[in-house]
């Protein structure tokens, strides 16, 4: 999505609308307009494994799409996508998580590090050392 930032109308809920910057692009998208369930989808495709799927209802239809989703209607939504031009309006947004890898590292083999009796030679001399955590952001 562009760089170009407007503010503009956003619905929060049924009474809640507030200003926001916008982010706008004219592009060529996988959408499908679901007028069963009053919404529109696109998929947004980031890499070759990676893709977000945009479902924006129709104002007040909200609830009836949340009801239907399902992993029935995911894969209608999949098999109905096509390809073509759409203007997209996108409030601007950021989205990050943390994980905990301790336990993961743990299953992978790397035990050691995480004991009292840890080791790691080449980087300090220094006794008693451990991991205690390991967290990805």
């Amino acid at each position: 999505v562009s760089k170009t930032e407007e503010s503009s109308n956003f619905s929060v809920d049924k009474s809640t609308t507030v200003q926001v910057p916008m982010m706008h692009q004219l592009e060529q998208y996988y959408h499908y307009v679901d007028t069963e369930l009053n919404c529109t989808v696109l998929q947004m495709d980031y890499s070759e494994n990676a893709l977000a799927l945009f479902v924006l209802p129709k104002e007040g239809h909200i609830e009836w799409v949340e009801a239907a989703m399902s992993s029935k209607t995911l894969k209608k939504w999949n098999y109905l996508l096509q390809k073509g031009w759409v203007e997209l309006f996108v409030p601007k947004f950021s989205i990050s998580a943390t994980y905990d890898l301790g336990s993961t590292l743990q299953k992978m083999g790397m035990r050691d590090a995480f004991a009292e009796s840890a080791d790691f030679p080449g980087i300090t001399e220094d006794s008693g050392l451990k991991l205690s955590y390991a967290f990805h952001k």
